[in-house]
């Protein structure tokens, strides 16, 4: 979503320079970060790519239980 939105921008800005640095400075500063992030990533090194694995990988069964449990287990907002 943010591709079309910085692509918008682009045609509605195209002959205001200033105006297109305001506007879409959030998701060029967001794309510098990402990439950042990842960079710090791989340099880091193999084991702190596997700690960071394990962990994304118990957000993701904890996410799931909480999933199977929410759909189990219904309240009634009413009371």
């Amino acid at each position: 979503m943010k591709q079309l939105d910085v692509l918008r921008c682009l045609l509605r800005c195209r002959n205001s320079l200033f105006h297109l640095c305001v506007v879409c400075s959030s998701h060029i500063f967001d794309s510098i970060s990402f990439v950042e992030i990842l960079q710090q990533i791989c340099f880091s090194g193999v084991k702190w790519v596997i700690r960071l694995q394990l962990v994304l990988l118990l957000v993701l069964v904890v996410s799931t239980f909480d999933f199977i449990i929410g759909t189990m287990v219904h309240t009634d907002p009413g009371s």
